[in-house]
């Protein structure tokens, strides 16, 4: 089974708070048009521009960014620049934890953090992947995990 984010949650929140500051923008635009000579149109194409760079990012992130659920293991790749390779054989997996915020139940998705014994930081952590995607991947590891844990106490 594979699994990659998707940019729902990214996309809606850059072209939501572009329109707002448009808005604001806009608004002080014409205040303050009587009073000093200054366009801030400047500032809005600077506001779109990093939203349109948010965008492609997210976009790109969906691309390069997958997990695997093998028969040996948990597999991430992932990374622009740094590219990040990490398999997790099933009997090292300590904890799966599934997260949803307010705003990722609102978009229907969810982040999935993988902890294995030793570490102090996350060894696995995906966020926006889709709820349909998540409780089977879930189920995936959970019975890798299992099977690989009744495997050792045979």
């Amino acid at each position: 089974m594979s699994v990659r984010p998707t940019g729902r949650v990214t996309y809606i929140t850059v072209i939501v708070l572009a329109a707002l500051a448009t808005v604001v923008v806009w608004n002080i635009n014409a205040a303050i048009r009587d009073y000093l000579p200054v366009d801030l149109t400047i500032l809005l194409y600077a506001i779109w521009a990093i939203g349109a760079l948010a965008v492609i990012i997210s976009f790109v992130r969906h691309k390069v960014e997958v997990i695997e659920v093998r028969d040996t293991g948990i597999h991430f790749k992932g990374g622009i620049f740094n590219t990040k390779n990490t398999h997790i054989p099933f009997h090292k997996v300590d904890n799966v934890r599934v997260n949803r915020s307010f705003v990722q139940r609102m978009f229907m998705v969810g982040e999935l953090c993988i902890d294995t014994a030793g570490t102090t930081q996350l060894e696995i952590q995906m966020g926006d992947i889709p709820n349909s995607q998540l409780g089977k991947l879930s189920a995936a590891i959970h019975e890798g995990v299992s099977r690989a844990h009744k495997g050792k106490e045979e």
